[in-house]
């Protein structure tokens, strides 16, 4: 091949990279882009690129609507520009970790009866697996199970383990643990960040505040659901926009920037930093070009 993008990078492990090296054509001038967020780290692998990369920061959140992402920017040590445009509040409905599960369905119904389509809704659990995942051989049969996530009659069910990447427009994320662990605020971050439009958390409230996540969550409760967002069509005369390429598409932490804003974004990191680090980010910044011409997949 003659690159290759590695997305979730902080979840590769050493061993995973000598192939994908060996898979290059040439070492020497083919491509490697990594694509990490340590805030989403959800195995414990701690492998690394085996040549140096230029490192840039997206700090851009083009996927979640300003609502969702401040859910999340609690849980996320960096703060991001919250670029997805406004939506509904994000709810939280309190309950005991042994109820989670049916006060979620509960919530299905509700955005089902509120107008948003079967296709549109994802139920995820941080802890055990939701039943009707179990039943549609999530480990029996994994190959049908993954292929009924693009089916367009039903709301798909699964675990924040394994739906880091996916996205629905509807998410109602049930927190079904009743204690927390070393795991619990990357399982929170993954599972609030799926949501695109709707946000809706299910949990025992004493759970998500250890945790860390979605303000004060016994502040938040149930409200009216409102309809769906549909997209307005486009003046008559003008052409319609076209839709964001999938690398425009940027999951909560991560995003796409001009080179007038990345500049501009790098000064600013520049003066947050201390003396002798201000003085390293500098020099890379002025030999940023050079090595991005080096580093692409120099062994």
């Amino acid at each position: 091949f003659d690159s290759f993008i590695v997305d979730e990078g902080q979840d590769f492990a050493d061993s995973w990279w000598a192939p994908i090296m060996g898979a290059l054509k040439d070492q020497e001038t083919g491509g490697l882009f990594v694509y990490s967020d340590e805030n989403q780290r959800i195995f414990q692998r701690y492998g690394a690129p085996p040549v140096p990369l230029v490192p840039l920061i997206l700090d851009h959140n083009l996927r979640n609507t300003r609502q969702i992402g401040e859910a999340c920017n609690p849980l996320d040590p960096m703060r991001t520009r919250l670029l997805g445009g406004e939506g509904p509040e994000v709810e939280f409905v309190g309950c005991a970790a042994q109820d989670a599960v049916d006060t979620a369905d509960e919530q299905v119904d509700r955005l089902l009866g509120a107008g948003w389509k079967s296709h549109e809704v994802m139920l995820l659990t941080t802890g055990k697996r939701h039943p009707v995942q179990i039943e549609r051989g999530s480990e029996s049969d994994p190959v049908a199970y993954w292929r009924s996530f693009w089916d367009d009659d039903d709301v798909f069910y699964g675990h924040v383990l394994g739906c880091k990447g996916l996205e629905r427009r509807a998410v109602v994320l049930c927190i079904n643990e009743d204690r927390t662990s070393d795991r619990s605020r990357d399982r929170l971050d993954g599972g609030l960040s799926r949501a695109t439009a709707q946000l809706i958390a299910v949990g025992a409230p004493e759970v998500v505040t250890a945790t860390g996540g979605l303000g004060s969550p016994g502040r938040r409760g149930r409200r009216r659901l409102s309809p769906p967002p549909r997209a307005a069509a486009p003046p008559r005369g003008r052409p319609e926009p076209r839709p964001a390429r999938r690398d425009e598409r940027t999951r909560c932490g991560a995003g796409v920037a001009s080179p007038g804003d990345r500049e501009r974004e790098r000064e600013q990191d520049v003066r947050r930093l201390g003396e002798s680090e201000r003085d390293r980010r500098e020099r890379d910044l002025r030999e940023a070009p050079a090595r991005q011409l080096a580093a692409r997949c120099r062994g």
